[in-house]
């Protein structure tokens, strides 16, 4: 038979408080105010009214909406104010261990309030009119959230949700204003909106951040905040101390035998199957395969874009570069497949699976905030993983993403004299993986290892000419395409 737990907070009327008081005195329980008692002997009492302060708003005040800044903060761990309004003649305070509710006159429930339990929450047209009421005392105890705040909210709308979304919210806050008997609060709102998006004097915004985002291109705010907590794992990231890396600069056999090698394995992650001897004769014998024209072609590009040292050593200094490299060097691999729109960003929204890019309108603006991203971070190798699933997150074009978002990587380690990473056919399967991890729930410190991993077997393999190449990657089990086969190598 189950056993029913006891609720955390019971709530006492005046017919039955002499029996909870009893026991209070056993110790079985503790009041934490008129009406109010606990069965948690443990815990403090602004813990125990914090965690149930949403039970408590549903049952001394049912039919009220939690509003003004509290729509806003409902989720925060900690709000020492609950600001609530319902039909109520004046307003009044009800003070708990760790917590005042605040009893506001004003309208229950309206159009765009969100159901919650017994009670509603403001939506975003309400809360944004009851933020611009004046409000006196202490910041933290006002009712409205001070207006730098108010304002960079309404930018971050702007950005992430596009013009049309920041109108539509207007017309709804135009609409409720007269129920509010907030109409003053709505010519604020409209002005605020007006000038964010340019079509009135931005004199109205007190905050030059919030203009400044407003500007901005949109981008997509998810995408963005996921590339933010991988910068921020990679500051840790140091320059691996390898005894030797291949000279690619200073031994031109060297050169063409590591661009065909890493040509080669990009275009098999993405489907481009070759047997390498088949490859090796597209790129140095002119091979002409007819019935594989395109195929023949993308690892042929793949591997002169990889071959041209002073082109692989050029990194971006700008957003505007930035977008530039990604433009130049996906027209350099797919040039031969017009149907793909080389160099030309994405018009539809790309998939891999269950797995959706960036939308096509974001795709600019991501990559101009990831890039500011990619500039404060220290070391290449940080930089060359960060570029590389920057690329891939976003998707900004049709095709080729993960061969041009792999040529970016190896760039910036080509560009500080480090060795590029090369992902061999047996280590697919952890790549794909790794990286969908990290684009589903954040995994990052296997993204990490794994590109890690990746450079110090690129670094053990010999390069001195294409038979002791394909021997060194066979005996690392390099173009096994067996699921059970494991990438082998002696690593340092």
């Amino acid at each position: 038979m189950a056993v029913t737990r006891p609720p955390e907070v019971v709530f006492v009327d005046a017919s039955s408080s002499k029996r909870y008081q009893r026991e209070v005195a056993a110790g079985r329980m503790r009041r934490i105010a008129r009406g109010l008692y606990t069965t948690n002997l443990q815990d403090g009492l602004e813990v125990i009214v914090q965690r149930n302060r949403l039970e408590l708003v549903d049952h001394l005040f049912p039919g009220s909406v939690v509003s003004h800044r509290s729509a806003i903060e409902i989720g925060a761990a900690l709000q020492p104010h609950l600001f609530v309004s319902g039909a109520v003649g004046k307003a009044r305070n009800l003070i708990l261990p760790g917590l005042v509710i605040h009893l506001l006159p004003g309208a229950g429930p309206l159009p765009g309030d969100i159901p919650f339990k017994g009670f509603h929450v403001a939506g975003q047209a309400r809360y944004l009119l009851e933020n611009l009421m004046p409000a006196r005392g202490a910041a933290d105890q006002r009712k409205t959230i001070p207006p730098v705040q108010l304002e960079r909210r309404l930018a971050d709308m702007l950005v992430t949700r596009g013009p049309s979304q920041l109108n539509q919210l207007r017309d709804e806050a135009r609409a409720l204003a007269p129920q509010l008997g907030l109409e003053r609060e709505a010519q604020r709102l409209d002005a605020l909106i007006g000038a964010l998006l340019g079509t009135q004097p931005d004199d109205m915004v007190s905050d030059p951040e919030a203009l400044r985002r407003a500007n901005a291109q949109p981008f997509d705010l998810d995408r963005l905040r996921l590339l933010e907590s991988l910068a921020l794992a990679l500051r840790e990231v140091r320059t691996p101390d390898f005894r030797a890396t291949p000279d690619l600069r200073g031994n031109p056999q060297i050169l063409h035998t590591f661009a065909f090698m890493e040509a080669y394995f990009s275009n098999f992650i993405e489907g481009t199957e070759f047997d390498v001897d088949e490859a090796r004769e597209v790129v140095f014998d002119g091979l002409r395969l007819p019935q594989r024209r395109d195929d023949s072609h993308d690892i042929l590009n793949t591997y002169r874009l990889l071959a041209d040292t002073f082109e692989m050593s050029r990194t971006p200094d700008s957003p505007d570069a930035f977008i530039d490299l990604l433009r130049t060097r996906h027209w350099q691999i797919l040039q031969h497949r017009t149907d793909k729109h080389p160099g030309e960003f994405k018009l539809h929204r790309n998939r891999a699976g269950n797995s959706a890019f960036v939308e096509p309108a974001l795709v600019a603006g991501t990559l101009i905030e990831a890039f500011a991203l990619y500039r404060a971070l220290p070391h290449a190798l940080a930089r060359a993983i960060f570029m590389q699933v920057a690329v891939s997150e976003v998707h900004p074009f049709d095709d080729g993403n993960g061969r041009l978002s792999r040529a970016m990587m190896n760039a910036e380690l080509t560009a500080a004299n480090e060795c590029r990473t090369i992902i061999p056919t047996v280590y697919r399967d952890d790549y794909i993986t790794t990286l969908k991890a990290f684009s589903r729930t954040r995994q990052i410190d296997p993204v990490i290892r794994m590109f890690e991993r990746a450079q110090a077997f690129t670094a053990s393999m010999d390069y001195a000419g294409y038979d002791a190449a394909k021997a060194s990657f066979t005996a690392a089990n390099a173009f096994e395409n067996d699921r059970d086969a494991q990438l082998r190598f002696q690593e340092r």
